[in-house]
């Protein structure tokens, strides 16, 4: 577990760019000193225990990074916007058909804008959202608690809807929780709906959030907040600066708060790079003499920018090439903004090397290109202390790592994990990744546009995280071609048009909004309750959770029964032994009614006992035949039966052999017959082959990465043709 120890002070290297006015987050050694700023004159716009927003010019920064009682000054980074039979993927709709209102919890989207001029945010000619407050509009009409921006009523919004949505972003992400449609409608029929249009930064992000968390504390009301929305910075570990302000409100709410983010759509893009640093030289003779990333820089960046972390303590110098040839010295421990002596593609580069925290070492490389071009090949090459952990990402720009370790030695591979980052790498955050519940759909005009892939499988675009003392991503929600509404404002191809101002898309965006909608239903039926944990124990890979699908996929329906009947599931699993025999296993947390348990394998009864009072650990052993079984617990009362969780199990005597050759693939058959389905990086299938007895080949088509998927098993191929 990370505990955040303070040392020093931070000051975060991006101000050298000079962009005034610097819109920034402020950690103080102690919330006393909350005073202090206010004393010299700087406008602080959240406040949460020793943590601020404000908006400063250069004469405040120099004066904040002389204080003592300044521990961190961050510029506030960018953000990035992660853009039915959904429902039924999740087991939604026997819910929605009862509960599908959540008038007493707040749900606040904070978002790029929205056309509130949709007919479906629209119900009986008022709008279904009771306020807005578009930070980006300089009025003198802001909300409550703020100095800035424009505050739109209920009544403001239905007189005269204001088109705040040039992406759609928002449009299409708020239907998805609570537009009115009678076939594409969203999760929510009934709620407290609040919109907040953000500056794009981790300032207008906290400020969104401390709005609705003041407003929710108000009305006394739990609140669930939507963020479809993340960044590249930082280490991924969740404990920047800006995650870590947000724990702050959530942990010193007097309500339950919820926010919920998005996973990010990084999976197989090779944003993120890592491994060991290893034996070499420093000699300027050969660069591949010492430890290498290797960036492919896009031609469409003007931007990029690299973060490279690794453990404090780790002594490394750096030195910077461009197409195989080194430009610059050694660099270490300084931070300089290079603008002489570059090659003809770079304008100039902002370099930093300095101590982020006590756990990691940072190294920020941001890279200024001149117009036009070619892709060229960039590296960062690290010489010092042999097996130092390095994790790299590109924070910003469309620029990618590459592995080039047939051409040079010691290349620190891109990697695909490690790719969520803030807020969705907060353990206090609810992360949502996607999964394909949709493989096609009918056009406006009658026209069937088919795009492959399996239902339930993981978006193969969908961001991983890690597995540390908390699960990221936490669930896996529909995100594949989700049918939702389009801004008036907004270009979509005829193609994508499903009807009137509907239209599909995917993203982990969309996975976020049926996260929140999920999340505000189950706070309706019992805001007492721990409906995150309902979620978990109703999920798929509850205890099995993994960095692709967390704890997979959740059953609405039987998280509802958890929730709002009186007894606390706190584990349900299901193991299976070599011998063959399945043990199913569940924890009864609390007792408020009598009943009985029921455990159906399949279609058939296989135990059942009296619900006890207290807690107390159940278990059974089944022996059941080769193939997949649906284990399903159900609580007796009163006479009527309650889904309260579900597993699968597959049973398989072997398991099917997977070998890589590097220019096809190599099927080697277990004991069991077999379909093996092949997709491609865009999630496109490209074969199917039945495996039985004996081994079977796939070549492919074109070099690149492919995923293997058979049974409940997906891995990821790099072949060369």
């Amino acid at each position: 577990m990370f505990v955040f120890i303070l040392i020093g002070i931070y000051i975060d290297p991006l101000f050298n760019l000079k962009v005034e006015p610097y819109r920034v987050l402020i950690e103080l050694s102690d919330s006393l000193f909350m005073d202090s700023l206010k004393s010299i004159g700087i406008n602080i716009e959240t406040e949460s225990g020793r943590f601020a927003t404000a908006t400063i010019t250069q004469d405040y920064f120099d004066i904040l990074k002389s204080r003592d009682y300044i521990v961190r000054l961050e510029m506030a980074k960018p953000v990035e916007f992660f853009n039915d039979k959904g429902k039924d993927a999740i087991n939604l709709i026997p819910v929605i058909s009862i509960h599908g209102d959540a008038e007493n919890v707040i749900v606040g989207i904070i978002d790029q804008g929205i056309d509130l001029s949709h007919p479906g945010f629209l119900s009986n000619g008022r709008s279904i959202f009771s306020g807005l407050w578009d930070q980006t509009e300089n009025s003198l009409s802001p909300p409550l608690w703020f100095d800035y921006g424009r505050w739109y009523s209920q009544e403001d919004i239905s007189q005269k809807p204001p088109d705040l949505d040039d992406t759609g972003h928002g449009t299409a992400i708020s239907g998805t929780i609570c537009g009115r449609d009678s076939v594409y409608g969203g999760i929510l029929k009934e709620g407290n709906f609040y919109f907040v249009k953000i500056i794009p930064d981790e300032m207008g992000v906290i400020d969104g959030l401390s709005f609705l968390v003041n407003l929710a504390e108000s009305l006394n009301l739990p609140l669930v907040v939507n963020m479809s929305l993340g960044h590249r910075f930082g280490p991924h570990d969740g404990q920047t600066l800006f995650e870590r302000f947000i724990k702050d409100m959530v942990d010193n709410s007097t309500i339950k708060v919820y926010p919920v983010a998005s996973a990010g759509n990084y999976g197989g893009s090779f944003i993120h790079a890592g491994g060991l640093t290893t034996f070499g030289d420093s000699s300027f003779l050969s660069i591949d003499s010492t430890s290498l990333l290797l960036v492919n820089l896009s031609s469409e960046d003007s931007i990029t920018c690299i973060s490279i972390y690794y453990p404090e303590g780790s002594s490394q110098s750096i030195r910077l090439s461009m197409n195989n040839s080194y430009f610059s010295d050694w660099f270490k421990d300084t931070v300089l903004f290079i603008n002489s002596g570059l090659p003809s593609q770079i304008d100039s580069i902002l370099f930093y090397s300095g101590s982020y925290t006590q756990y990691y070492h940072q190294v920020l490389v941001v890279i200024f290109k001149n117009p036009g071009g070619f892709n060229n090949y960039f590296g960062i090459n690290l010489f010092g202390d042999i097996g130092s952990r390095v994790d790299a990402w590109v924070s910003y720009g469309k620029s990618r790592f590459i592995n080039a370790s047939g051409i040079y030695k010691r290349v620190i591979p891109p990697e695909d994990r490690y790719q969520i980052g803030p807020p969705g790498s907060s353990p206090v955050v609810v992360t949502a990744g996607a999964f394909t519940s949709r493989t096609g759909w009918n056009t406006i005009t009658g026209e069937q546009v088919e795009k492959g892939g399996e239902i339930y499988e993981p978006a193969v675009w969908t961001s991983r995280g890690r597995m540390c003392d908390f699960v990221k991503p936490d669930f896996l929600l529909p995100g594949r071609y989700i049918v939702s509404f389009y801004s008036g404002d907004e270009s979509v191809s005829p193609d994508l048009i499903v009807g009137s101002g509907l239209y599909s898309s995917y993203g982990t965006s969309y996975s976020c909004a049926f996260l929140t909608g999920v999340i505000a239903i189950l706070l309706s039926l019992d805001r007492e309750r721990d409906v995150i944990q309902a979620l978990r124990v109703s999920s798929s890979l509850f205890n099995n959770p993994d960095s692709i699908s967390g704890y997979g996929i959740p059953d609405v329906e039987a998280a509802a029964g958890i929730v709002s009947f009186g007894i606390a599931l706190q584990d349900f699993g299901v193991k299976i032994e070599s011998s063959g025999w399945v043990k199913v296993y569940w924890r009864q947390g609390s007792v408020e009614n009598e009943g009985e348990w029921v455990l159906y394998r399949d279609t058939l009864i296989v135990f059942r006992t009296d619900v006890v009072q207290g807690q107390k650990d159940y278990s059974f052993k089944d022996l059941p035949g080769i193939g997949r079984h649906i284990y399903k617990l159900y609580l007796l009362l009163d006479g009527n039966m309650e889904l309260k969780a579900k597993k699968e199990a597959d049973v398989y005597s072997e398991d099917l052999k997977v070998v890589n050759r590097m220019d096809h693939i190599l099927f080697l058959p277990s004991g069991e017959r077999t379909t093996v389905r092949i997709y491609n990086l865009i999630g496109e299938k490209v074969g199917e082959i039945l495996i039985q007895d004996v081994p079977k080949t796939f070549y492919p088509s074109s070099s690149g990465i492919y995923f293997v998927r058979y049974r409940s098993t997906i891995k990821k191929v790099l072949l060369v043709k």
